[in-house]
Order: C-alpha cells, then structure tokens, then sequence
C-alpha cells in the first residue's frame, strides 16, 4: 500500500461522482474503490468483497485507508470495515444538496437518483426482488416524482427515462455541482495528511525523548495538543511540559504581535528558527506555521545545561507538533467566521463596514453600489416558515455571487437586504450586471420550482456609480438606496 495515497471505499450509488471530484480538482493521492450497494441484504457477512477492496481492508497499517457511507449502511457493521475511520453522512444525498433541502424534498415525495445510482439500478431492482415490486406499487399510489440529481455531465437519459417508465412517474432534473462533496472530500485529505503527519512527529519525539525520563508524559502532551481546543490551552500544555522535562525555571511564550512591538530583538535573532543564550544556560524557538510566524518560546535557567542541545533537539520536534495542533485548530477560520454571514456565506455588515471605510483611503476610478432588498419576506416567513424565508436569503445569495465578480464585495447587509461594492465601475459594468442578475434569478426560480417550493424570489434593486470619482462611498449607498426603495413603491402601487 502507498503511504502518499488515501484510498477511499464508497458504495457504487457514490462512486461515480466521487472519482470525478478527485478528478476534477486534480487530487491525485486519493484512489477511489466502491462496493456494491447493501441496502437491502439483511446478513451482511455473507457479502463477497471485491478482493482489490479486501486487500486494503486487510492491511496492518490502514490508517491511509477511510470509508464514506451512510449511518445505517450495513456495511458498517462489516467484520473487515469494524478498524477502518468511517466518514458518516444521514443520506449521501447531503453531498451534493443543503441537508434542509433534502429534507424539503423527501416530505414533499421526491425519491432522489444520482448518476452513480442510475448506473447500478438494475442491480438495485435485482437485489431488492420483491420489495422493489411493493414499493413501486406505493410509488404509483402516492404520485410521487423522482428527483433527477445530474452532476452537470452530458450522458445519454435512457436509464433516468428507464427508471421513469418502471416506477410510472416523470422525473425532474436538477443540475449539480458538486461542491458539497468536493469539499467533504478535501476536508478528508486535510484531516489524513495532519493524523500522518502528527504519527510521524510522534515517531521524531521518540527519538529526541530517549534522553529524558518520561514517555509517558511526552504522549500524553501529544494527544493532549491534538485534542486541545484553543490558543491558551495549547501554550499553557506546552510549558507545563517543558518545565518537567527540562527542569527549567523559567518558560514564556511571546506572541508574534508582542515581538513585534516589544521583543523585536527576538525576531531578528531567530531568523533560522532558534537561538541559545549568551549564558549557554537556555535558548529561544520559533513557532511557524505555514510560514507564518505564530510567536516564540523563551526558556532559560535549566538545571542541567550540560544537556542543553539534547533539550533543543527535542524542543525542535514537539515544536512542529504544536504549530501542527495550532495549524488544526484552524483559529483563520475563527476570523472568516467573524466576517461572513452564517447562513449564505456572504460578508457580514460589520466586515462590508470596514471595507467601506478601506476604500475611503485608496484612490480607485470609480466605485459602484448595489442595493437589494428580498420582497415580502416577512409574510412569507409568517405563511410559509422560516426555512421557505431561509432558502430565498440563500438563493438571494446565489444569484449576487453568479452575477458579480469574485474581487466585488457582496454582502448580507440586514435580514433581507444585500449590497454589493464594486470596484472600477462604468455603465457598460452597470447594464452587464443587471442582465446577469435578471438571468441568474430565472434560472434560480426555475430551480425553486424544480424542487416543489411554493414561492419564488422577487426583489428590489438599486444600482449607483461614482461617475464624477467624487469617492463618496455614502452619497452612492443612498443613491442606490433611494432607487431600490423607488422600485420597490412602484411595485407596490401595482399590486392596489
């Protein structure tokens, strides 16, 4: 088995799609391997293996070896999948739709297919026998529709038009991109690399230890820095083990922005990462992280310094360590979160604000506004609920980001109301934009239809741009505004 590959096992209703991910973002240390689909086999150890896959499952060192399936597949339950790391997902469905979505569909009767499914149905109408038979006769009873999930690829129809004529009910197609699952399998490789990474510096550490006294102590740091939830707790672990094994009196750790203003010294002198004392009797380290400097540790007054540059050896492996637990508790994300709206990803206002007075500062051609506010979202949220409301906000989203370009800032600026900034804006931009936007909203009404919701989005729309680069940021925000609201009068005075 390559050590450099992560080999994936997925039933066939997902492997399609799954090698055409890795694929497409070039991901070319993952390997795919499926199994055929077990839903409907009642003892599970009967199942004969692919022996490709049987090979893998049996390996002692299977750490590079994961397995996606759905919580109740009974694969899971498996004697050669009991040691392998299951990715665990309610539905493969949620791979490639919003799990609320999935939901909407399957209480509203949609039976969900993807191209991977279609493939190996006639597999799936053998395996079930006659309870396929029973359900295609419920099937017929309900009305319900099939939901045609196409991952976007040119393929002959014959076997979703096959299935349709089998279970006698017509089918909706929804294209899909696929970036759900391209990210749950990024997710994947990023959470293997680090585990590897980690069972190596593990191995380091053992190397390094073989003069301190204690293994057990070391370990235990280790799986309690990979375990660890935040910044303080893993500088506070991390003294607390230095100060045992080096017996040192004195440990302090110097965030990066406080070398910066106070211990500039320090920064210079560990430009090749540390530094001993000019006493011999202790020694700086740099903590990096994907190469950015994260802070330093100043230890000093060891008891031994005769061992010295055992000590420093061994700081020089566990401090891979905590940057790599630093690094896996993604405090960046910490920082996206803080200036993106949770529900459609956007910006928040408080980061739109800043940005606003950002561009105050810089001396660009010309700046356009975009205002908009979603139409009677109140009422809908009052006849329909919340989660209808919530899927307009989303495709409100959905069609600013397919509309605009990726260095213009979008964001939700209220409950219901959007703006975007954009930069180095004409007329010729202006009227681009809006036939963008008046496309993408009939394509994402369609697909609101498509899935059986009851409402469509209507909004309003405000365009302003800097035609005199006067860079007045709120004269134009109030332009786009006052146009917004004056749509949204006359639809309105249409409506009486």
């Amino acid at each position: 088995m390559d050590e450099n590959v992560l080999n994936i096992i997925c039933c066939d209703n997902l492997a399609r799609e799954t090698k055409k991910a890795t694929f497409q973002m070039d991901l070319k240390d993952i390997h795919v391997s499926s199994f055929r689909p077990v839903c409907h086999v009642n003892n599970i150890e009967k199942i004969d293996l692919d022996p490709s896959i049987k090979d893998l499952l049996t390996q002692k060192n299977n750490q590079n070896v994961k397995a996606i399936m759905c919580k109740l597949c009974p694969m899971g339950k498996h004697k050669f999948f009991e040691e392998i790391e299951k990715e665990l997902v309610t539905t493969i469905f949620e791979l490639f739709l919003d799990e609320k979505i999935v939901e909407y569909i399957v209480s509203r009767g949609g039976f969900i297919v993807t191209n991977s499914w279609l493939e190996n149905y006639k597999k799936h109408m053998k395996i079930c026998g006659n309870k396929c038979l029973e359900f295609n006769d419920t099937f017929k009873e309900s009305e319900k529709k099939i939901i045609y999930l196409d991952d976007n690829e040119e393929l002959d129809e014959k076997n979703i038009k096959k299935l349709s004529v089998y279970m006698d009910s017509e089918y909706k197609r929804i294209p899909i991109e696929m970036t759900y699952l391209k990210l749950f399998l990024i997710r994947m490789k990023e959470k293997w690399k680090n585990e590897n990474e980690i069972q190596k510096l593990k191995k380091q550490c053992i190397q390094s230890a073989e003069y301190t006294s204690s293994y057990a102590t070391l370990f235990n740091m280790i799986e309690l820095l990979s375990g660890a939830t935040s910044e303080r707790e893993i500088i506070r672990s991390t003294i607390d083990m230095y100060k045992t094994l080096f017996n040192a009196k004195y440990i302090k750790f110097f965030p990066e922005k406080v070398m910066n203003h106070k211990y500039k010294w320090m920064k210079e002198t560990l430009k090749n990462g540390y530094a001993f004392l000019e006493d011999k009797k202790g020694f700086a380290m740099l903590i990096e992280s994907n190469d950015e400097i994260i802070g330093a540790f100043l230890i000093k007054q060891i008891d031994k310094d005769e061992n010295i540059i055992r000590y420093m050896n061994f700081c020089k492996n566990t401090i891979k360590v905590i940057a790599m637990s630093l690094s896996m508790r993604n405090f960046k994300e910490i920082k996206y979160l803080s200036d993106h709206d949770g529900l459609t990803d956007l910006y928040n206002r408080m980061y739109y604000m800043r940005q606003i007075e950002e561009l105050k500062q810089l001396k660009i051609d010309s700046i356009g506004i975009v205002v908009c506010d979603i139409d009677n979202l109140k009422y809908i949220n009052d006849k329909y609920g919340h989660y209808v409301g919530d899927q307009l906000i989303i495709s409100m989203a959905k069609v600013l980001k397919d509309s605009f370009r990726e260095e213009d800032i979008i964001a939700r600026y209220g409950g219901d109301e959007f703006s975007v900034i954009i930069k180095n804006c004409n007329n010729e931009a202006i009227n681009n934009y809006r036939n963008r936007i008046k496309e993408n909203t009939r394509l994402v009404n369609h697909n609101l239809k498509e899935v059986g919701m009851d409402v469509q989005l209507n909004f309003s729309i405000g365009f302003a741009f800097d035609k005199l680069k006067t860079q007045n940021i709120e004269k134009l925000f109030k332009l786009a505004d006052q146009e917004m609201y004056s749509m949204k009068s006359k639809k309105n005075k249409n409506k009486k």
